[in-house]
């Protein structure tokens, strides 16, 4: 309906562009609409507001204060060269990674037992949600039919218009602490929207720890000191992400 308020507000920006101001909602006004360009350029405002406070964490958490979900894969592909599964390597690794945790305090929740499954992962999602969590660490392995695809991603929440700013520096500091103590190729951070990632309140990273069917990663998930390393390396980042701000 085209009324008093309607009309008072086609005039008001009929004036602030130049234009007669008639009241005529015509071509002119269109063209001028058309024309306005967002006031806010290199990326959308929710995430130039939460790069401005990414290191300030939900519960003001420290490392050793924080709680973290650790969601092992339960995938049973068998690694090239190998006996073991991509669901025994992230176990593994998520076991170790949950041992460094508690070991300063921190609480750690997985998502599954040794030999268990894992649940759908909006239920995964809501769990997070449902149990007060400040950081989801997801591990998975990746497969090719290209047995030269090799490397270590991560993911984090991201689509064309909005993104976790959190979840993308914690996703670049895992890039960073693994690849610089292991050989794995660095195939650096990617926006998502898989459900753990987008359902979650809090900073949620998928990693692909390495490809299932390439020889060099599986030698290197193969190996327990490089997967003692991995799960150093996750401690180091989340340290990091965590580190309270001085100052």
């Amino acid at each position: 309906v085209f009324g008093r308020i309607t009309d008072s507000a086609v005039r008001e920006f009929q004036r602030n562009v130049g234009l007669p101001a008639d009241g005529i909602a015509g071509p002119a006004v269109f063209s001028a609409l058309a024309r306005l360009s967002r006031t806010v350029a290199g990326g959308n405002q929710q995430h130039l507001r939460e790069l401005a406070t990414w290191d300030a964490m939900p519960h003001g958490s420290s490392i050793d204060s924080a709680t973290i979900l650790i969601d092992p894969g339960d995938n049973n592909r068998t690694l090239v060269g190998s006996t073991l599964t991509e669901a025994q390597v992230c176990w593994d690794i998520a076991n170790r990674l949950e041992g460094r945790l508690l070991a300063v305090g921190a609480l750690a929740i997985l998502t599954r037992s040794s030999h268990g499954s894992l649940a759908d992962e909006r239920d995964r999602a809501f769990l997070a949600n449902d149990q007060n969590i400040d950081l989801v660490v997801s591990l998975r392995c990746d497969s090719s039919e290209n047995a030269q695809a090799q490397g270590l991603a991560t993911y984090y929440f991201g689509h064309e218009y909005s993104r976790s700013a959190t979840g993308m520096k914690l996703a670049e500091l895992l890039q960073e602490e693994i690849c610089a103590h292991t050989s794995l190729l660095d195939c650096r951070t990617h926006p998502k929207t898989w459900d753990l990632l987008r359902l979650t309140k809090m900073p949620a990273v998928r990693l692909e720890l390495g490809y299932v069917t390439n020889a060099q990663d599986c030698e290197v998930l193969a190996d327990e000191a490089s997967r003692d390393v991995i799960s150093a390396s996750i401690y180091s980042a989340l340290g990091r992400i965590l580190a309270p701000t001085i100052g």
